[in-house]
């Protein structure tokens, strides 16, 4: 949702200040993924989705190495 927000509002510094709450969510998300990156197929593909747009979000209004963990994450699952 943050990253549908920032793709359609000129609003950056808003997309920004909700990074911390994507990060929590999305570090809980990875911390339990198989060490193969998959499991359940649709909570996969949710996940791999939202691992990209957040690495788009964080390459672009946040943190560069963050990102990357994020793309690399999505490029296993």
């Amino acid at each position: 949702m943050v990253h549908d927000f920032w793709m359609g509002r000129d609003d950056a510094d808003f997309a920004r200040s909700l990074l911390p709450g994507t990060r929590t969510v999305l570090d809980w998300f990875l911390a339990r993924v198989g060490t193969d990156g998959r499991g359940s197929g649709a909570a996969a593909a949710q996940l791999n989705r939202a691992l990209r747009e957040a690495a788009a979000l964080e390459r672009t209004l946040g943190d560069a190495h963050r990102a990357q963990i994020y793309a690399t994450a999505a490029a296993r699952t």
